[in-house]
């Protein structure tokens, strides 16, 4: 104390209890799940550190803060769904969630994304270069492809050919050993979109507090059985919440082993 007495016990209560209810202001503001989608980068980093502070300083609610960052990652990106006056009427998947930015383009969906490729192949004539333009599009997509950054050595230019297999117009990386082929759908297939993005900024703030409290990781591996998106009925998710919803798990696992065990079985099941 600033006067030379000892503290007494009413005075340690009431720091507990100021404690507490900073903690509690600090849950409430990451326990908004749309914020994590809805926030500019800046915002999200600042989340991510207002979660990792709130696990740090007090041990006690780190089920809780694991809890709100699985529950964000289930419910992906969200929007009001209106009536026809305007009313809202609850919430529905928002399709901002399935763009997909290439070279400075926002692509609204993988679909239109692979219209385009499809384009870009029946527009040039067979062992064809593509031009400036066409060419840094399509190697900004193969970056996404499994073993892009493979396939993009050595390459000295983008053509058109035909697949030696399916006898199909397809993409070809060209060196001056020869040329090579790839799949422009596995590529669009890998792209993350803006959804997909920001779970991996939950997924990373998820992982910092586990690397914190690891034997909370059979509690994390529950919760996220829990909110396992639904595959029927009236509010059975659709095949893109699902996919992201398992990339966030094999994230999870790539990320903490101790946590693979668990999760591959909720998978399975």
């Amino acid at each position: 104390m600033a006067n030379g007495t000892r503290p007494t016990i009413g005075d340690a209560a009431a720091c507990g209890a100021m404690a507490a209810e900073k903690v509690e202001g600090r849950l409430d503001r990451i326990k908004q799940l749309q914020d994590w989608y809805d926030a500019g980068p800046e915002a999200l980093a600042r989340l991510r550190r207002l979660a990792l502070e709130v696990a740090s300083e007090q041990p006690a609610v780190v089920p809780k803060v694991c809890e709100v960052l699985i529950k964000a990652l289930a419910q992906g990106m969200r929007r009001p769904r209106l009536g026809a006056k305007g009313e809202c009427l609850g919430m529905e998947r928002d399709p901002r969630g399935d763009c997909i930015r290439i070279e400075g383009s926002i692509w609204e969906s993988r679909a239109q994304l692979k219209a385009r490729c499809q384009e870009i192949l029946r527009r040039y004539p067979e062992n064809a270069r593509l031009d400036e333009s066409d060419a840094a599009f399509v190697r900004a997509l193969l970056a996404f492809h499994p073993r892009g950054q493979e396939k993009l050595k050595s390459c000295e230019a983008v053509v058109v050919g035909v697949h030696p297999v399916h006898a199909a117009r397809c993409f070809c990386v060209l060196r001056s050993s020869g040329s090579e082929d790839f799949s422009y759908v596995r590529c669009v297939d890998n792209a993350p979109t803006e959804e997909i993005i920001t779970q991996r900024q939950i997924c990373d703030a998820l992982c910092s507090v586990l690397r914190l409290h690891p034997a909370s990781c059979e509690h994390v591996a529950q919760v996220i059985e829990e909110n396992f998106p639904s595959y029927r009925g009236r509010d059975g998710a659709v095949v893109e919440r699902h996919r992201n919803w398992t990339n966030s798990i094999l994230e999870l696992c790539g990320r903490m082993p101790a946590l693979t065990e668990f999760l591959l079985r909720v998978l399975v099941r």
